[in-house]
């Protein structure tokens, strides 16, 4: 998506003010998964090759692509998103409308934050809704600040673990597609050497947070390969790392 100079300087300021400092010390090294939007894939796929391995992750939904079909993929279904919740994954939440925070006043984020919360709440009960995963991962100083009033926890994107001082309004996640594991290859900008920030998080007792959209042979750009996604998993789980959704890596 083409940002101005406006918009992008909107975002660099959303970056650099913290709104929810949180000093995090963990006891050993974690891995967060996430899947964003979500494609049916995320789901029929990536969920079979999680509960091979007894993993489970964090699936942010956006309301308005249940039952839909986005950019040529098949999204999400109600059905899908029972048995995300009920095989023990968390539900995450994104804006109904999928709308950046960058496009639209801060009047309406909130307003399609609340919209897709109803949603949620009337397909999955009283469930608390504590993470949030900003789409697009634009951000802005007044969408922060409306988010951290409502989650627990809301992701951004960054190219590094979360440790020490970490902003609980925009957690860092890692683009997956940008990986071996979404089939990008060494030497291609932005690439991000998974194996290095699993063995960084293991060591140092970090956290890794990563996330995708698609899973399969095939995936989209914004995707994962499905060999990538159980790569990952042997990977974290050989270096020792617990694989937790984001809000229970929060709670404790």
């Amino acid at each position: 998506m083409h940002l101005t100079v406006y918009q992008r300087l909107k975002r660099k300021i959303g970056h650099k003010i913290l709104i929810k400092p949180k000093l995090m010390c963990l006891d050993r090294g974690v891995l967060s998964i996430c899947f964003d939007d979500f494609p049916r894939t995320a789901w029929t796929v990536g969920g079979s090759v999680l509960a091979q391995y007894e993993a489970r992750a964090t699936y942010f939904a956006s309301g308005a692509f249940c039952n839909q079909t986005y950019l040529g993929m098949e999204q999400f279904t109600d059905r899908d998103l029972m048995e995300v919740r009920e095989a023990g994954h968390e539900v995450g939440c994104h804006t109904y409308d999928h709308f950046s925070a960058l496009e639209v006043t801060t009047r309406e984020f909130k307003n399609s934050i609340e919209k897709n919360k109803r949603f949620l709440s009337e397909r999955l009960g009283c469930e608390l809704i504590e993470s949030f995963a900003f789409p697009y991962n634009h951000v802005s100083l007044q969408s922060k600040i409306a988010v951290a009033s409502q989650f627990r926890t809301a992701r951004g994107v960054g190219t590094s673990l979360n440790f020490n001082w970490i902003d609980l309004s925009e957690v860092a996640g890692i683009n997956l597609s940008l990986t071996e594991a979404g089939g990008y290859s060494a030497g291609q900008p932005g690439f991000q050497d998974i194996a290095k920030l699993i063995a960084q998080a293991a060591q140092h007792q970090k956290w890794l947070v990563v996330y995708t959209h698609d899973v399969s042979d095939n995936p989209t750009e914004h995707g994962c390969l499905t060999r990538g996604l159980e790569n990952l998993l042997i990977r974290a789980k050989q270096a020792g790392l617990a694989i937790r959704p984001v809000k229970e890596v929060i709670a404790a």
